[in-house]
């Protein structure tokens, strides 16, 4: 492992293209690059729905960047990073969320709790969804790392520009496309993750992602591929544009000769 480069990858849209389950495309180039890279996880999601992937498809990532990027598990399995939003923070977020009555939903690592509902309880991952008419007492007293906001694509520009112009310091993203707007603490990103990886192992980075909470690490990993089905903002920021996570491996195979 000492020589090995750090291969993270995106979850949602990029390893779980669809959000259900993992193909056996991508199954396979996974089992091809764990022989070769240290592999690690880079998503908006928690440490528990990580887990509850890598135990329904058999595999293991070294690394476990969760809450893009707020909390961090080494290979060692140590936490490395640990930064939950700040009290003060998350009660000026629910305000502004029940004040202009958009819906939400908030992860402690353990639920995920807010006035989000759905039907497609493949998307879970295991985590139970609480659903609340009123979540915000509740919410006030969690330790929470991240938030979903679900504006709707009609509203996603505008509330997407009012909360990075209101919260500057905390870490914003748009999560999929339009899909969902990702909040978590300052100094907290995926690009953050990769500068500490870099600095914790001394080991170059190569990143894979689709959306903008991806962008971050496009920026400061080594080599950066971006799905192509992502927004043109995105794909701008990555070295290069692939169909899917299976050509991971036909790509690397050319730059570092190292992969079958």
């Amino acid at each position: 492992m000492e020589n090995k480069k750090i291969l993270l990858t995106d979850l949602d849209g990029t390893f779980v293209m669809n959000s259900h389950s993992i193909s056996e495309n991508a199954l396979k180039a996974f089992n091809e690059l764990n022989k070769n890279f240290i592999m690690g996880v880079a998503t908006g999601r928690s440490l528990k729905e990580i887990e509850y992937l890598e135990k329904e498809n058999n595999i293991h990532f070294d690394i476990h960047v969760a809450f893009n990027g707020s909390l961090l598990r080494g290979k060692n399995n140590e936490i490395l990073v640990d930064n939950p939003l700040k009290h003060d923070d998350l009660c000026q977020i629910l305000n502004y969320l029940n004040e202009n009555n958009i819906t939400f939903d908030a992860l402690d690592g353990i639920e995920r709790i807010g006035n989000y509902k759905t039907k497609d309880v493949k998307r879970l991952w295991g985590m139970n969804l609480i659903t609340l008419d009123d979540p915000f007492e509740r919410v006030r007293g969690m330790n929470v790392y991240k938030i979903n906001v679900r504006p709707g694509k009609k509203n996603f520009d505008k509330i997407f520009e009012e909360m990075n112009s209101m919260f500057p310091k905390l870490s914003i993203y748009e999560g999929g496309t339009q899909q969902r707007i990702e909040i978590s603490a300052e100094n907290s990103s995926k690009g953050t993750a990769v500068n500490y990886l870099k600095s914790k192992y001394n080991k170059a980075v190569i990143v894979v992602g689709d959306s903008g909470n991806d962008a971050p690490m496009f920026e400061k990993a080594d080599v950066s591929f971006c799905i192509s089905h992502a927004k043109s903002n995105v794909k701008n920021k990555a070295d290069q544009s692939i169909e899917n996570f299976a050509e991971v491996p036909i790509k690397l195979n050319s730059i570092y000769k190292e992969v079958i």
